[in-house]
């Protein structure tokens, strides 16, 4: 088997060689035995949704299936029995063109981009839009992230399939179309047009004179094959420019291209892991970073509802590890992990494979990535171009990012005392969780969060800058050593009076 690896929205593509021009076509027996062995060897629920999956198999490759149609209707049915939304089989053409709408290629449609923008929600079962594609006739149309779509020219969408309601929005023949729309406790209707999707960069970049100093703007729209490198160019110009400090915006941003995640990642966090896969029987497997880290200066990040996929996990890590602010409203939540294997015909099957969590153990499908700071902004920036030329004057969480990492900085002292865990009969370097303690002191130092430490008696001490208490405590209360009492911490503003250099001898 010829393999080819996409990861796109936390998702995996496996294509098989195609069948060269003489050979016999794959029989359509042979089509349903294929889509049962892949689901035997992949769907991420040991159980099956609690159906004896050989069963199924003596069923299906029971009977005689004489047309490929036959052998297309017993595969659908027989994903059914998994109750699984996101697991469905694929025509070539919806196969294909949604490869093009995940990889950013796709020209024409309405924004609402197949299982990117547009999914069944994993919870209610309804036809949600997770995000419209910025600047595509869904987003000028006005519709939101979470809206539901009850119908579609008048056809409803209750029980219908992604795949069919994709071929309804796909449809060359209608360039309009009449959604209804339900939105918390409001049902109206709203034209979307299909055209042209704006062919733009991945990110946006643009240094933004500020008052109290020059901000590094990154708005990221979609995890591209192109977006990594776009990210080094944009961090390393604005750099170059005098940026002295870094707002990413992930808003509106659905997923995309999983390895163009971890390289951006790298670029804020170096090689790190970044988030856990969970697979069959609880199997865990770790998503790393990859690349160097381009930067160590202050860096906050904006979410919304628009926010989901592979930016929730890149927000998730960027949380987590303290490397970034996180400003705006709770994230969508959407963390399975699926695989799109092409079929003998080259039809395709989609199915679900695992699920992502963030490294400390947060499920991104139930519970999104909800913010440090919870600022909501106007919903009528999506209907404007985007991401703006120039910050909104209503865009609260922009201009609240940028106060968070331009305030000014103040100082305070740490005290490392032993505690009821430390083992007296044993030097520093042999105390449990010694080696995990050092490491996290020198990521603060690398990151300029520690200006100076020292030893006296049998205690240590660090100065540290932080923009307040509460942070300056997070970043220490969380030391292993801490957490397990092997040091106790006592924290103190600290207020020099005299100024000068220690140099090192």
């Amino acid at each position: 088997m010829q393999r080819y690896l996409w990861h796109a929205l936390l998702f995996t593509f496996t294509f098989l060689p195609q069948i060269a021009n003489g050979q016999s076509a794959a029989q359509p027996h042979q089509l349903v035995a294929q889509a049962w062995q892949v689901v035997q060897q992949q769907y991420y629920d040991s159980t099956f949704n609690n159906v004896d999956w050989s069963r199924v198999r003596r069923e299906f490759l029971a009977r005689d299936y004489r047309t490929r149609a036959e052998a297309y209707t017993a595969i659908s049915n027989m994903l059914l029995r998994l109750n699984n939304p996101a697991t469905r089989w694929l025509t070539q053409k919806e196969f294909t063109a949604m490869l093009a709408e995940l990889s950013g290629t796709a020209t024409e449609g309405t924004g609402l981009l197949e299982l990117l923008c547009l999914d069944i929600h994993e919870q209610t079962r309804k036809l949600t839009v997770v995000t419209p594609l910025p600047n595509s006739p869904a987003a000028f149309a006005g519709l939101q992230p979470g809206d539901e779509i009850l119908k579609i020219n008048g056809v409803a969408t209750e029980g219908v399939s992604l795949a069919a309601a994709m071929r309804h929005l796909r449809d060359p023949r209608a360039n309009k179309m009449n959604l209804t729309i339900q939105r918390a406790s409001q049902s109206f209707e709203v034209e979307v047009s299909r055209g042209l999707l704006t062919s733009t960069q991945t990110v946006q970049a643009s240094l933004r004179e500020e008052k109290a100093g020059k901000i590094g703007y990154l708005a990221l729209v979609q995890f591209t094959p192109t977006a990594g490198a776009e990210m080094r160019e944009a961090i390393n110009r604005l750099t170059q420019a005098g940026a002295a400090a870094f707002v990413l915006d992930l808003r509106y941003n659905p997923g995309g291209f999983l390895p163009a995640c971890q390289d951006i990642a790298g670029m804020f966090l170096g090689e790190v892991k970044i988030a856990n896969l969970i697979s069959r029987s609880n199997d865990f497997s770790e998503l790393q970073a990859q690349g160097e880290r381009l930067t160590d200066k202050p860096l906050a990040v904006l979410v919304n509802a628009g926010t989901a996929s592979a930016a929730e996990v890149l927000a998730g890590a960027l949380q987590e590890s303290r490397r970034a602010h996180i400003v705006g409203t709770r994230t969508f939540g959407k963390g399975l992990v699926h695989n799109a294997q092409q079929l003998a015909d080259s039809s395709g099957l989609m199915i679900t494979i695992a699920r992502a969590q963030t490294v400390k153990g947060r499920d991104i499908l139930t519970e999104g990535i909800m913010p440090d700071e919870i600022v909501a902004a106007p919903e009528e920036l999506l209907k404007q171009p985007w991401p703006p030329a120039a910050a909104p004057a209503g865009d609260r969480p922009y201009h609240r990012a940028v106060e968070k990492l331009l305030q000014k900085k103040k100082l305070f002292i740490a005290i490392f005392s032993l505690g009821p865990a430390w083992q007296k009969d044993k030097p520093a370097h042999e105390q449990a969780h010694f080696k995990e303690h050092s490491a996290n002191l020198q990521r603060l130092r690398a990151e300029k969060k520690i200006l100076l430490g020292a030893r006296y008696a049998d205690k240590g001490m660090i100065i540290l800058s932080a923009a307040d208490e509460p942070e300056a405590r997070a970043w220490l209360e969380s030391d292993p050593m801490v957490v397990n009492s092997v040091f106790t911490l006592a924290l103190h503003p600290f207020q020099p009076f005299y100024y000068g250099s220690i140099e090192k001898e």
